[in-house]
């Protein structure tokens, strides 16, 4: 897991969960520099961080990972008293029109596909975050 330091002020906390470790880290370096960010590297790994969170604003998540893909985690995550609130974000390479309608029913609010630019990013996390 890597924690991106978070400026003093940061009240948002995101989770980032990525098997790719170029797009986790470049994600929470990005995002780190405005929020505190926790990324992991499997839906094990996040399914046990947000266990043990009190609150997570913000989830990103990546579709295709190994043990279980990001619809049914994001379906497990909502049950999760730290998560049940945050808005999901699917950050992900499958771009078929099934597969955003299945993030949307998974319970996303954004589903951006890669390649993606990083100010499209940070505009969608600004704005799901309420700011």
């Amino acid at each position: 897991m890597t924690d991106a330091k978070a400026p003093q002020n940061s009240r948002h906390h995101i989770l980032v969960v990525d098997d790719e470790t170029a797009i986790r880290t470049m994600v929470a370096k990005v995002l780190g520099a405005h929020y505190r960010v926790s990324a992991v590297s499997s839906p094990h790994e996040a399914l046990a961080l947000a266990g043990q969170q009190e609150t997570i604003n913000l989830v990103l998540l990546d579709v295709m990972m190994p043990g279980m893909d990001g619809f049914e985690l994001a379906k497990r995550l909502k049950l999760l008293p730290s998560c049940a609130k945050a808005p999901i974000m699917f950050l992900t390479a499958r771009d078929a029109a099934g597969d955003k309608i299945k993030g949307i029913q998974a319970g996303a609010r954004n589903y951006i596909t890669k390649p993606f630019k990083i100010d499209d990013l940070t505009a969608r996390v600004k704005k799901a975050l309420g700011g």
